[in-house]
């Protein structure tokens, strides 16, 4: 009797599964974002951020949301010209302004703006985050069935990559894939439905993933294409133009605002040093390959974050692949065309993502041979990782498609064996990890408690990599790299207080040191103001002394 009471219910308990999840994982990656930002004291009671590209992105947004403007005027670049900036922004016609793409920025802010609270800057991007996850379920029970779509939810929350992204708010990559997921379900429903009106939002969602990363469209683009040529005999082409309005409504802030600080529609403050005489060639070096193309190097980043680090998804990834494969022998099955389009969107996506992101040389990592969860191509391959977890829950299905109650308890069984290696790799990793970037961020804001109730706030700071730490509470130099740079310190003394955060020296070694500057008419006179191997040095005119 109760039994068939709960089945009057028509309870999709699948759906209710991934909506309890998607709280519980909203306010897991939430918990550690406010932690380290409960100070009372008055000087580290303020936001720090583990990276340059963060600090920059918040910046801008809070510009945005209190002073409509990514602009603000430095009166030191009067002095000094472009040398007074901290990394990820730079000095364009004596305004500060931050370099990249202002999307995720722009969209924070203005969410934060409807509310009238700043605070939901950071709230943004987690939001975002889940409710797309809640729709890709839909999606996916509609492709491939309820359980499919319960087990690559759940998946993609515990894929290493994808679950530490999300838990750091002023990273990009996975409000992009958040807006995907968003744009694509609300797709597949406008064509079921035959409607224009939510092929209309299907645009406007695709228009604001590129807005935030227009560079994913490299392979935003295929993925797009391919499912309108799996879907084609589903809908008219006039129905998909639809969608084309809201799309170019959603990207002209980037045009706007580009025009604005850089004063061109395409110009976003910086340049990309290519390692391919590919690069050379205007089109492909500029859009298609910025990056070049070096096989050498492509293989050996795939090997670190694909083999190396991730070894185990890799593994359960290659496994799943052989019922999908199997499942592929007869194409009369019912199920053919829907297992072949999640391998082909894969292998299409993952060359693209690999040529394109993995010919690049860099090093996030102060230790270039460190490979971490926090390099940027663990980001950059965000769609892989998401690709290849959704490619594990269809193979799960398929193994298991017999028995129901066998697709769960092997379901479970993965499930477990997925969260011990995740958990590790995402909170307890000793560089980058998420526990470790809050360590990071209690011990500069301890630094800054130390530094910033101590001197003027207009004094400048050249700081090196701790520019993050004190900026945009002071204004900060990254550092001072060619002869011309020493030089513009000199005028600035005669109006600002400059400072140098830098390690102890002993006497002799600061004299050394000294007697270089001195040729710039400063010198550096050390304060009494230090934490742990760092002090505080005062440039000071030799005029003065």
């Amino acid at each position: 009797m109760l039994e068939r009471k709960i089945k009057d219910l028509n309870i999709d308990w699948h759906f209710v599964v991934v909506l309890l999840t998607a709280i519980i994982f909203f306010l897991i990656i939430n918990y550690f974002n406010f932690l380290p930002f409960t100070s009372n004291d008055s000087a580290t009671n303020r936001l720090i951020f583990n990276s340059p590209d963060e600090t920059a992105y918040y910046w801008a947004a809070q510009n945005y949301y209190h002073q409509d403007t990514f602009l603000q005027f430095s009166n030191p670049s009067l002095l000094a010209g472009d040398l007074v900036s901290p990394r990820s922004l730079k000095i364009v016609n004596h305004n500060l302004v931050p370099t990249g793409f202002i999307g995720l920025s722009y969209l924070a802010a203005s969410f934060a703006k409807i509310f009238h609270n700043d605070s939901l800057i950071l709230l943004f991007s987690s939001l975002l985050t889940t409710t797309s996850l809640i729709l890709l379920y839909l999606l996916l029970k509609k492709i491939y069935g309820p359980r499919v779509g319960l087990m690559s939810v759940i998946l993609i929350m515990i894929t290493p990559a994808y679950w530490y992204y999300a838990s750091r708010p002023m990273v990009p990559n996975v409000p992009v894939c958040s807006l995907i997921f968003m744009a694509i379900y609300f797709g597949y429903l406008a064509i079921e439905k035959k409607s224009n009106l939510i092929m209309m939002l299907s645009g406007l969602f695709v228009g604001l993933a590129v807005l935030i990363r227009p560079s994913e469209f490299i392979w935003l683009g295929p993925l797009l294409l391919i499912l309108l040529i799996f879907n084609k005999k589903k809908y008219c082409w006039s129905q998909i133009l639809f969608a084309l309005p809201t799309f170019c409504l959603a990207l002209l802030p980037f045009f706007y605002f580009n025009i604005i600080n850089f004063g061109s529609p395409l110009n976003i403050g910086y340049q990309i040093v290519s390692n391919s005489i590919l690069s050379e060639q205007w089109f492909i070096g500029k859009y298609l390959l910025p990056f070049g193309f070096d096989l050498s190097t492509i293989i050996f980043n795939a090997q670190n974050y694909l083999k190396l680090i991730f070894s185990w998804q890799t593994t359960l990834f290659i496994l799943a692949l052989w019922p999908i494969l199997l499942s592929l022998l007869n194409k009369q099955n019912k199920v053919y065309r829907k297992n072949l389009l999640i391998l082909i969107i894969f292998m299409v996506v993952s060359v693209i993502v690999l040529v394109y992101y993995g010919s690049w040389k860099f090093s996030d990592n102060p230790n270039p041979r460190a490979i971490t969860i926090g390099t940027s191509y663990v980001r950059y391959w965000l769609p892989i990782y998401i690709l290849m977890s959704i490619t594990i829950a269809l193979g799960i299905r398929l193994l298991t498609k017999r028995v129901k109650v066998a697709t769960y308890l092997f379901f479970i069984s993965i499930l477990l064996v997925w969260s011990a290696y995740s958990f590790p790799a995402v909170y307890l990793e000793k560089q980058e990890g998420i526990i470790a970037i809050k360590n990071n961020i209690l011990n500069y804001q301890n630094i800054a408690s130390s530094v910033l109730e101590r001197v003027d706030q207009r004094a400048i700071i050249i700081a090196g990599r701790n520019d993050k730490i004190f900026f945009p509470a002071r204004q900060t130099i990254f550092n001072l790299f060619y002869d011309v740079d020493y030089q513009r310190i000199t005028p600035l003394l005669q109006e600002y207080p400059v400072y140098w955060w830098d390690y102890n020296y002993a006497e002799k070694d600061l004299a050394y040191l000294n007697s270089k500057y001195r040729r710039y008419q400063w010198y550096l006179e050390k304060t009494t103001i230090g934490y742990g191997q760092m002090s505080l040095y005062q440039i000071q005119n030799v005029k003065n002394k």
